[in-house]
């Protein structure tokens, strides 16, 4: 079971067990046997914090107000001048000799206190060679953090820097792993917040969890999963890097498979369609079908049925372009055209901008043209070069390649002028596109002068085009070879 609270870690008895022994005890005088035997009650008990414990009482016995004690107030002024100056100097040792006193005698002193006493102690632990003295030190740390949190509050970027620094310094210790996943836990509270260094460490620390003997539902692991995709998705719309992202996304597909795999395969399209597909069939749940989607188009199951049924289960509780698009794209693979179009034009109807109906308009005229139905795969391109300028040049070059491969649709053979006025008219769809090799390839087609001459025709006579084409263009020659 992962926790989600951290009100059980250690009981009253134990709390009181450690307190005892460690009430005199001052961190930055040399670690007496006393203490070092504290510690090793801590490791063999699992205690939450062994420092804190002490602090705690120690709060419990001085809740005084510094203003009330002239003599009180008098000696946290003077170690708050010292933190100050020593802060500056980097005499973290000194600084953290005085935060330490205000922490304990006056702890509600101001706020700032504990930020100066969670640096100072952790750049002690960095340059600290002492393996105990080390963890002695980021145990401090800790502490810091969460009394600031008790006495004043943590800010998001707070917990998420907690978070980490349970993740790069305690990550490998089996006592520590459960209360760096609560803390995970909270740092996820506010999704928009999360800094980029807890994406893939939430996951991988859950992964240690799980791999220290912890029991771990499966519900519980793609809990954290979905809730690390939806930070990756609230970055991507942050406009973070795509590369970046692609790169979180697969390492968290890599630690979900370490974790809940299919023995040495991972996580493969069967695996997921026995272990979550299945529950579709019996409640159609959108956390599920959430789920399901993301793991089948992150294990390229695209052509899976769950994943379209995913996809429909998704559009109907929320449409959006970009469901509606995976749907088109799937049925026009399959050859459902009909199908596939209907999608597509249900994804210009719920796009937000003239930019996005004018892409997916291009690609619903191509999906007609692959479906023999030209006259509307014509006007949806010239649609959408209508909204949106930018890509007129590729909607009348495809408007264009309609007309000039419409000449066995189009010819009668009776007249040789109104047969080749197909490619004429595909010209002057290649010449408002400035498309040269397109004008230069319909050119080839046209009738000579000779032949102009021999049929007594004119230069630049109107040409009526039947067929689905139904427009009309100027007569065009090439020169006699």
């Amino acid at each position: 079971m992962v926790p989600t609270s951290n009100s059980n870690l250690y009981s009253s008895n134990e709390l009181s067990h450690v307190l005892l022994k460690t009430l005199r005890f001052s961190l930055y005088n040399q670690i007496s046997l006393t203490f070092k035997r504290s510690i090793n009650l801590y490791f063999m008990r699992k205690s939450l914090f062994s420092f804190f414990n002490l602090l705690l009482v120690n709060l419990l016995i001085a809740q005084i107000n510094a203003s009330d004690d002239p003599v009180l107030s008098k000696a946290a002024a003077e170690r708050q001048v010292l933190s100050f100056d020593d802060m500056g100097m980097k005499n973290y040792r000194g600084a953290a000799n005085s935060l330490h006193w205000m922490m304990t005698n006056v702890p509600n002193y101001y706020e700032g206190m504990y930020i100066y006493a969670y640096k100072a102690y952790e750049q002690l632990a960095n340059s600290e060679e002492d393996a105990i003295q080390k963890k002695v030190l980021y145990d401090s740390m800790i502490i810091s953090y969460r009394l600031k949190g008790k006495f004043f509050s943590l800010n998001d970027r707070e917990k998420n820097n907690l978070a980490y620094k349970y993740y790069k310094y305690f990550k490998n210790d089996k006592d520590k792993i459960e209360e760096a996943l609560m803390t995970y836990h909270e740092a996820y509270e506010y999704p928009e917040n999360v800094i980029n260094n807890n994406v893939v460490a939430y996951m991988d620390i859950l992964r240690r969890y799980s791999k220290f003997g912890n029991e771990v539902s499966t519900d519980e692991v793609f809990g954290v999963f979905d809730e690390v995709i939806n930070v990756i998705d609230i970055k991507q719309q942050q406009g973070e890097s795509l590369e970046k992202l692609s790169q979180y996304s697969k390492i968290v597909n890599e630690i979900l498979t370490s974790i809940v795999g299919n023995g040495e395969e991972g996580i493969d399209c069967d695996f997921i369609e026995e272990n979550f597909g299945l529950r579709l069939d019996k409640e159609e749940k959108i956390e599920d079908a959430k789920r399901i989607f993301t793991l089948m188009l992150n294990n390229e199951c695209t052509t899976n049925p769950y994943y379209i049924k995913c996809a429909e289960i998704l559009w109907s509780a929320e449409p959006t372009a970009g469901l509606a698009k995976i749907l088109g794209r799937f049925h026009a693979k399959a050859g459902d055209l009909d199908l596939a179009a209907e999608w597509y034009e249900q994804a210009i109807e719920v796009s937000d901008t003239n930019s996005k109906k004018a892409l997916i308009k291009m690609t619903l005229a191509n999906v007609y043209a692959a479906n023999n139905e030209k006259g509307k795969a014509r006007d949806t391109a010239l649609a959408a070069a209508e909204i949106n300028k930018d890509i007129a040049k590729e909607a009348y070059s495809f408007v264009g390649n309609l007309y000039y491969n419409s000449f066995n649709d189009c010819k009668k053979s009776v007249d040789k002028f109104e047969d080749y006025a197909v490619f004429m008219a595909a010209y002057d769809l290649y010449e408002k596109a400035g498309n040269t090799s397109g004008m230069e390839k319909a050119q080839v087609q046209f009738p000579t002068n000779s032949e102009r001459h021999t049929e007594n025709r004119t230069q630049g006579e109107k040409l009526k085009i039947a067929c689905w084409i139904n427009t009309t263009t100027k007569l065009k020659t090439r020169r006699t070879n």
